[in-house]
């Protein structure tokens, strides 16, 4: 049975909450003080997002950072504070 890792799973998540605020991914990069490049690999699943990048992505879209995590990843790890 073929996974999606939870890297690009975070980043559709992400892509899909800049779809819905109308945003470039170049906007959200600046909004959250990230070059855009280190965002687009971020987006790409190439790279992984710190919690503290979850954060301030959310807080730019107006969101919460945990909600980019899958639900099955957040009741795995408990409450967070993100």
């Amino acid at each position: 049975m073929d996974t999606i890792p939870l890297s690009q799973q975070i980043a559709q998540r992400i892509q899909h909450a800049l779809l819905n605020h109308g945003q470039t991914d170049t906007q959200l990069a600046n909004a959250v003080g990230m070059p855009p490049e280190q965002l687009r690999l971020k987006l790409d699943g190439q790279l992984d997002f710190t919690v503290a990048e979850l954060d301030r992505i959310g807080a730019a879209l107006g969101l919460r950072g945990s909600e980019f995590l899958p639900s099955s990843a957040a009741a795995a790890n408990g409450p967070t504070s993100v």
